[in-house]
């Protein structure tokens, strides 16, 4: 496994998630958290596991590039990425639009996955560095993170090794 995706979240910390979590990362595991769906309960909403160290914190915006009344925001916000009226799957063999940062956290693990095809030897760490420093900036840190994922300029900035 490269990479986990988590789209679940809490208001409180677990130190053994935390240290699961830091094992992973420390094993060359990248982790991709959903930040969470109260961020119109105030300033500093982002919700753990994705307010930990070890984790890329997505938030969500819309087809506007406008951050979601309900996306999490605070300063540990990384990235935003589509999470407005995504086709999803649901039960009983079912498609249908959803909305949440768990839907904005996958595209950022397909994007994290590109890149780790291109170069298998890259580190957690680095590959949020080539994530965070081809986002496109669209906003306040606190709302939008380093900006929107980009694909084509995050796989193109990755060195074959």
């Amino acid at each position: 496994m490269d990479i986990i995706n988590i789209s679940f979240g809490g208001e409180n910390p677990s130190q053994i998630l935390e240290e699961k979590l830091q094992e992973a990362y420390d094993a060359g595991i990248l982790i991709i958290a959903a930040a969470g769906n109260d961020g119109y309960m105030g300033d500093d909403t982002i919700l753990y596991p994705a307010r930990y160290s070890t984790a890329i914190a997505v938030g969500a915006i819309d087809s506007g590039n406008k951050r979601a009344f309900f996306s999490a925001k605070g300063p540990d916000l990384d990235l935003v990425a589509p999470g407005v009226k995504v086709l999803s799957t649901l039960p009983s063999n079912q498609y249908g639009m959803k909305s949440g940062t768990s839907m904005a956290a996958p595209h950022v693990t397909g994007v994290a996955a590109l890149i780790l095809e291109k170069n298998k030897k890259l580190s957690p760490g680095e590959v949020a560095d080539i994530l965070e420093s081809t986002a496109k900036p669209l906003g306040l840190v606190p709302e939008y993170g380093h900006g929107i994922v980009q694909a084509k300029e995050a796989v193109d900035q990755t060195a074959w090794k």
